[in-house]
């Protein structure tokens, strides 16, 4: 099976797989904090969850995509390829809604720190931006080709449908993507301007640091992802082999998105294993 893939396919799978995990055990210590603390949901916390069930879902179809089209191919090419470039589909669809779900949950995190009216409005003017980019962008990618099913039935069917010109999406993809890479580097930086003044502690600048530093990562993966994105016919046998790289940079960037937006509100825990301090004391006098 997995020993069966392409060295690029096996990258893939395992840089998934192994995301997967990370992103669930950050998400599960958030839960933690959350129910020894305040014992509620906010609404950054709704985003950050329906951003996991997303993302739970890109990562299945990305590992099915990876294995079942393998094995379908080597009894099958077309079928195989078929699958492969449904899970592309699916994927690309899902992409720009995970992102967006992912910065909302960061944004509004901030919202509740930040006092400045300044602050706030940076903060509102890229939700805006964000949600009007991820709308313009899925809808284009889910209705390039009609039906919709011909992106991946072409190649069982070439004369099935139509799709826009191969150009288009492409440049979508790369104008979303600078767009998001700015608005992530913004939400990267702006813990910094928010608590320039304040007096912290140790702990609450590692919180800031870790923040900083996966919303630059995540904004990176943005930028690099760029180069990878071709204007490459869907029915070019080369198609897949040619976008490995921006399947590869994608669930880079959406796992570091929400370990970032996970990793900002993990301070209580850091702060109750402090040396000589007990995580969430609890009253003495309670049996």
């Amino acid at each position: 099976m997995i020993s069966d893939l392409d060295p690029r396919g096996v990258r893939l799978f395992v840089l998934q797989v192994t995301f997967l995990v990370l992103v669930y055990i950050f998400i599960s210590l958030r839960i933690l904090v959350k129910s020894l603390t305040t014992k509620k949901i906010s609404l950054d916390d709704w985003f950050i969850f329906a951003a996991v069930i997303v993302y739970t879902s890109h990562a299945t179809i990305t590992i099915w995509g990876i294995v079942y089209a393998s094995e379908v191919g080597d009894d099958d090419f077309k079928r195989g390829e078929n699958i492969a470039l449904h899970s592309w589909f699916l994927n690309e669809a899902l992409y720009a809604p995970l992102s967006a779900l992912i910065r909302t949950s960061i944004a509004v995190f901030l919202l509740r720190i930040a006092t400045a009216k300044i602050h706030r409005n940076i903060i509102y003017v890229n939700l805006a931006c964000t949600w009007v980019l991820t709308i313009v962008y899925f809808f284009i990618v889910v209705f390039q080709c009609s039906p919709s099913s011909y992106f991946y039935d072409q190649v069982l069917d070439p004369s099935g449908g139509s799709c826009i010109d191969k150009n288009i999406v492409p440049r979508t993809t790369i104008a979303h993507s600078i767009s998001s890479a700015i608005q992530n580097f913004i939400l990267a930086f702006l813990p910094i301007a928010i608590l320039w003044h304040v007096k912290l502690n140790k702990r609450t600048k590692a919180g800031v640091a870790t923040l900083l530093g996966m919303g630059l990562l995540a904004g990176i993966c943005f930028i690099i992802r760029i180069p990878h994105v071709k204007f490459i016919p869907i029915s070019s046998p080369d198609f897949l082999e040619q976008t490995n790289g921006t399947a590869f940079w994608s669930v880079m960037e959406t796992s570091l998105g929400i370990i970032a937006g996970c990793a900002a509100t993990l301070r209580p825990l850091m702060r109750g294993f402090g040396p000589g301090r007990t995580p969430w004391r609890r009253d003495s006098h309670h049996s």
